[in-house]
């Protein structure tokens, strides 16, 4: 919950309020390579690794919240996302394919669900090879994607 509120505030207080994205993401990359580096030895380091995840994770619920009328949906809540998919399938069968809302909100959804659906795939793999340091992936994903979105002419931020 304090993840969530810390992230409310930086949405206020930043002058870009996507920066979030960018503070999840150094500390996604700086657990990765801590996890690297440092001895996993004691609990209480591993503990802290988690906790930065948990915080990580946290400022993305916080993002998904705040701006999810600028995204494609919610990607915090994916048995939400597959129920809606099956509405609107179950709406474009009935309908023979002609509810364009209903088409849109589909492709949308379908893009989350994908996505969710690689990244658990990639994800699972990488812990099973690298352990916490393929914390870094998502870290350095979730960086790209604000960078690219910085990239925009401002006209096209709305």
């Amino acid at each position: 919950m304090a993840a969530v509120m810390i992230g409310g505030w930086l949405a206020r207080v930043l002058v870009r309020k996507y920066r979030i994205m960018l503070v999840e993401s150094v500390l996604l990359m700086m657990t990765g390579v801590l996890a690297m580096f440092l001895p996993l030895m004691s609990s209480f380091m591993l503990y802290l690794l988690v906790f930065m995840v948990v915080v990580a994770m946290g400022l993305q619920n916080a993002f998904g919240k705040l701006f999810a009328k600028e995204t494609h949906g919610p990607t915090t809540m994916m048995t939400d996302n597959v129920t809606q998919a099956a509405l609107d399938l179950g709406n474009l069968v009935r309908t023979g394919f002609k509810e364009p809302a209903a088409m849109q909100r589909l492709r949308n959804v379908s893009i989350l669900i994908g996505g969710f659906l690689l990244g658990c795939l990639m994800g699972a793999i990488m812990a099973r090879y690298l352990g916490l340091t393929s914390i870094i992936g998502p870290g350095v994903a979730i960086c790209i994607c604000y960078l690219m979105r910085e990239a925009l002419p401002r006209k096209q931020l709305v």
